[in-house]
């Protein structure tokens, strides 16, 4: 899972063109209608297809154009921490430690030496060739932009290793980086920043924005760390959509259907028993709102037919809804 708000760039850069953004979203199961909400987790696997379809259309480099594009307020993550900190690799730094916030399958590995600076970037999610070159190139583009802030000329990285387009290699990515840039045979990117660069301070220190506002509040996107806990946060985040079969859920969570059984129960967990204790969790939460009826609980949760709704509050609490609020002095 990732939050929402990583797709705000690409979103603003579309729009900017007068480009209907819908057709890249909708087939991954997106939609920018929940930028209300830009914290909302979305499957990961989904994000990289959107970003696939995306440069198929518009290019390979097209990740590199998004960021070179989008206001350092657009930039998410990189944002809100990089507006608060002196140098590049204080910025860093404190992404990779926000991380689990923001992503649950990224890692993000920094090592300093006297004259250089390492940073390894990988996911944990397999993608294929396509989608995971064009992830890692979003990365190394966010941390050239960041670099950038400093107000250094480019090429700013003296080492670019990432797994090549299957197309085009890494040639497209030459106008962007220099030569900086060279095909790995491994997963992830590594890239090198000369100690100088890496603490370049900032012409500008702005306030701090994990000191104030929501994001420290966030908990880690992987929930408990577990694989129901992830499973449940998917679920969550989905529940106003149709939900998911486990064919579906294993998918999103990039194994077969008999691995992904199989690590539920190895936590002693069922796929229909996690679905049933979710729904019934914000079903809770839900009704206890004043201002919250039947009729709109159950579609946040994802039921076809408020009938069956019904049905599911006497399953869990012995009463209909409308009773259920009654006795919690909210009739409605």
């Amino acid at each position: 899972m990732i939050r929402a708000l990583s797709l705000s760039p690409a979103i603003s850069w579309l729009k900017a063109r007068d480009i209907d953004c819908e057709p890249f979203l909708q087939p991954f199961g997106l939609s920018s209608a929940p930028f209300g909400d830009p914290f909302r987790p979305v499957p990961l696997l989904h994000v990289g297809g959107f970003l696939r379809a995306l440069a198929r259309k518009e290019g390979p480099d097209v990740a590199c154009r998004i960021v070179a594009e989008a206001s350092t307020t657009e930039l998410a993550l990189l944002g809100a921490v990089a507006l608060g900190t002196r140098t590049p690799i204080e910025a860093l730094s404190r992404i990779s430690a926000v991380l689990p916030v923001f992503c649950s399958h990224e890692q993000l590995a920094i090592k300093v030496a006297p004259s250089s600076v390492d940073v390894w970037h990988s996911y944990t999610v397999k993608f294929d060739p396509e989608t995971e070159h064009l992830l890692l190139q979003y990365a190394v583009a966010m941390a050239d932009r960041l670099l950038g802030m400093t107000g250094a000329a480019g090429p700013r990285m003296t080492l670019i290793d990432l797994p090549p387009h299957p197309d085009f290699g890494v040639k497209h990515l030459r106008t962007w980086f220099g030569d900086a840039v060279r095909p790995s045979e491994r997963r992830g990117t590594h890239i090198v920043l000369d100690a100088s660069m890496a603490e370049r301070p900032f012409p500008r220190v702005a306030r701090d924005h994990l000191l104030s506002g929501r994001l420290p509040a966030l908990e880690p996107i992987r929930g408990d760390g577990s694989f129901g806990g992830s499973v449940k946060t998917m679920l969550v985040s989905m529940l106003a959509e149709d939900i998911p079969t486990i064919r579906e859920m294993a998918k999103l969570s990039g194994t077969s259907v008999r691995t992904f059984q199989r690590r539920l129960s190895g936590e002693g967990l069922v796929y229909s028993d996690l679905v049933e204790e979710v729904r019934q969790t914000h079903a809770m939460r839900l009704m206890s709102m004043p201002n919250a009826t039947a009729k709109s609980v159950s579609g946040d949760l994802g039921y076809e037919y408020q009938s069956s709704f019904t049905r599911a509050m006497l399953r869990w609490t012995g009463a209909s809804p409308k009773r259920f609020k009654s006795q919690r002095g909210n009739p409605g």
